[in-house]
């Protein structure tokens, strides 16, 4: 019975392991986007991505380009779309990312399929920018920025560019359309510190 007890505890223990590191992977969190730091370079992505498929752009003759961003797809499904801080670099540091995965999310939950009330209850908001046809809201605590589409607003704020929009107008439900984390370069996060 000891020994059947001894399996079982070793088998609670490797599932937590394992269950901790793949929610890793997908973590977001203060210049962490799952595995991708602000310091990690673009030729380093196939390293940190060996199961999943990569396309990078072709700079081989201009004509040719399928675009600048660098596509990442878990299982043929589109996961993240990155944009390097310098185009035509491999060894550049990566700028921007749009998350299309919901595996990514937050220690609180924030993934793509989450809507306004995520943030309201667990974030500060930076700010909220109206645009067009959108609204995009800032999260404070990191590089994290969320777009709604104003369809999701009240009527009277949907046409209106120039009015200022805040959080309280925004309601709970309102779903995003796209999530997108800026990262610092890695020579700024090294001069805030000190």
């Amino acid at each position: 019975m000891t020994h059947f007890k001894f399996i079982t505890a070793l088998f609670l223990v490797s599932f937590l392991i394992i269950s901790c590191n793949s929610d890793q992977a997908y973590l977001i969190a203060e210049n962490k986007v799952g595995k991708i730091t602000n310091s990690t370079k673009i030729n380093e992505l196939e390293q940190l991505f060996p199961n999943d498929s990569i396309v990078k752009p072709n700079y081989k003759n201009r004509f040719e380009a399928n675009g600048n961003d660098v596509y990442i797809y878990e299982n043929g499904d589109l996961s993240l779309k990155i944009q390097p801080r310098i185009y035509g670099d491999s060894t550049s540091t990566i700028r921007e990312i749009q998350i299309l995965n919901p595996k990514y999310k937050t220690a609180n939950g924030l993934n793509v399929n989450g809507d306004f009330k995520t943030i309201y209850e667990n974030y500060s908001i930076k700010t909220i920018q109206n645009s067009f046809k959108n609204v995009i809201v800032d999260i404070k605590e990191f590089g994290l920025y969320v777009i709604i589409d104003k369809a999701e607003l009240p009527s009277n704020l949907r046409y209106d560019r120039t009015s200022t929009i805040t959080e309280t107008q925004i309601p709970n439900q309102a779903k995003f359309k796209y999530v997108w984390f800026a990262f610092d370069a890695p020579q700024e996060v090294a001069s805030d510190k000190e």
